[in-house]
């Protein structure tokens, strides 16, 4: 049995026997309190370890690191001459030149075309 299963059997167990004594001693304070703290106890019990288990989860979380993905340049190659087909975008910076874009789409049907959205830069 699992540390959360214990503790939540023991929240049970308690709010249980609380119950099964209250019809009993529902005039006597003392016994219903000593109950009550009883139920507190192992609920304060279980909310920290749910806590503890939070908080390394969160730990785990914060070691990882996202991708930073380079910024994409305003062109895109239709590769072997489908725009419906292959796509690849460049990143910024690493657009080939005319002439290799020309002899790209002479000898294996790749044509580049600008994105209207950035028709600014090259």
């Amino acid at each position: 049995m699992s540390k959360l299963e214990q503790l939540q059997k023991d929240v049970e167990d308690a709010e249980a026997a609380f119950s099964h004594v209250y019809e009993e001693w529902k005039d006597d304070a003392f016994h219903l309190d000593a109950y009550a703290v009883a139920i507190e106890v192992a609920k304060k019990a279980l909310d920290d370890y749910l806590k503890e288990q939070a908080n390394e989860y969160e730990t785990k979380i914060e070691g990882f690191k996202l991708l930073d993905l380079p910024a994409v340049s305003g062109w895109e190659c239709y590769l072997f001459g489908s725009a419906h087909g292959l796509t690849l975008i460049p990143k910024k910076g690493d657009v080939p030149n005319w002439f290799w874009r020309k002899m790209q789409y002479l000898i294996l049907g790749n044509k580049w075309v600008k994105n209207p959205k950035e028709k600014g830069n090259e």
